[in-house]
This record gives structure tokens, sequence and C-alpha cells, in this order.
């Protein structure tokens, strides 16, 4: 009996020492760059914000910019905060979302305007997709994430304690250490999608 309760025992340690792992290194590498977490060259330097509909939100409640681009990916790969400062000297967030609709980019658009009330302009991206009344809501898209400036508890445990989370940590690595995208096109902390990366 006591050859099995030690085997048990050595069991439930094993598993609480994988399951520890595997949150330290998706906190450490912090592949959404949705943690508090310093960016170190070679190490976790390229992210992958690989669910921008995380991502954007938790970046939209920080935000202090004056304008927000709001779309499709369309927005996203077509507005360019960069060039908008240049000609107007007025910062601006890229919130495009890949098959947003407009129910989706009106909840973006309320959370911005509640999360910062210094906001001044909004430039809203319109293409055909956006009006199809039969398109199907992407399952990214969670409006309890929304209701609050904190992270839910189902995006902490999204994004430390899945495999997905654990395999997306693991390319940022790699990426990282070739100085090279992370597989598909890179974002760019403004939001826009940096074109110069090709889908591996």
């Amino acid at each position: 009996m006591e050859q099995y309760r030690r085997w048990y025992i050595g069991i439930l340690l094993a598993s609480v020492l994988c399951a520890a792992c595997i949150v330290a290194t998706n906190y450490f590498i912090n592949p959404y760059e949705i943690y508090k977490v310093p960016s170190i060259v070679g190490i976790n330097d390229r992210k992958l914000y690989s669910n921008p509909y995380l991502w954007k939100a938790r970046r939209i409640s920080e935000a202090k910019e004056d304008a927000l681009f709001l779309g499709s990916s369309r927005t996203g790969r077509g507005l360019d905060p960069e060039h908008y400062f240049a000609i107007s000297e007025q910062t601006a967030f890229n919130a495009g979302l890949s098959g947003a609709t407009f129910k989706e980019q009106q909840a973006y658009l309320e959370y911005a305007i509640q999360s910062n009330p210094q906001l001044k302009e909004v430039f809203l991206g319109l293409d055909f997709e956006g009006f199809n009344e039969y398109s199907q809501a992407i399952p990214a898209f969670k409006e309890s994430r929304l209701a609050t400036t904190r992270l839910t508890n189902s995006d902490r445990l999204e994004t430390l304690f899945t495999q997905t989370a654990l395999l997306d940590s693991l390319r940022v690595v790699r990426a990282s250490a070739v100085s090279s995208s992370a597989g598909g096109d890179l974002i760019l902390s403004d939001g826009s999608n940096d074109e110069q990366f090709l889908i591996d």
C-alpha cells in the first residue's frame, strides 16, 4: 500500500511541476505581449500577436492615442499609424481585426471610448463583408473581455495554461533566435501589419 501511495504522490508532484513549468514559460515568453514582462533580444522579442482579438483589446484598454483605426484586416493592412502621425502629428492605434463584423467593431469602439477619454478621432474601414447579415461570429471575439480593463480568468487560462499558448511560446523563441517572422505576417506594436515579412 505504501508503494502505491508513493507512486501517486510522485505522479501528483510531477504533474504540478509540469503545470508550473508551462505557466512560467508562457508567462515569461509572453507570446501575445499582454503581461508586463521585458522583451529580451534573441529570446522573446519577436511577438506573435496570433490572437489579435485578445491582444488588441488589452492594448486598447491601456492606449492613450489620439486616434483609433477600426475595421477588418483591410484596415490592419491599409492604414499606417506612423503615416498618420507624420501628416497630423497625432498618435493612432490600428485596431483592425480580421473578419470583424460591424457588431464586433462597435463593441471595440465602445470599449475604446470607455477606456480612453482623450480619444479624438475614429477611422472606420468599410468593406462588403461588413454588410453581410449571414456572417458568422468570430470565435476569438468575447464580449466578456470588453467588459473590463483587466484580463479575464478565461484569458489568463488561455494564455498561460494551454497547449496552444505553449506552442506559440516555442514559436516566439524560435523566431527570436533567428530574428525572423514567427510564421505569418508580423503585427507591429501600433497594431498595423508589417508587410516586409512573408508567411513561412
